[in-house]
């Protein structure tokens, strides 16, 4: 397995991603086999897909994911 580590900035999911797929909605922008990291709270990962972070920074509204947990 190969890959690219790159430190730039993570696109930003559009408004309301969390009502759709990730096909849809997810896929797009952040690309089916990439995988992004940073240093949001690691239990957010155990939250219902679109719940609210209620968070600052990369977890809040104005971060990656609009401030909605994710898988």
């Amino acid at each position: 397995m190969a890959g690219i580590l790159q430190f730039n900035t993570i696109p930003k999911l559009p408004n309301n991603w969390w009502d759709g797929s990730d096909i849809d909605t997810v896929w797009p922008t952040w690309g089916q086999y990439k995988s992004y990291f940073w240093g949001a709270n690691s239990g957010n990962q155990f939250l219902k897909r679109g719940a609210p972070l209620m968070g600052d920074g990369l977890a809040g509204l104005n971060g990656p994911s609009r401030g909605h947990a994710h898988p």
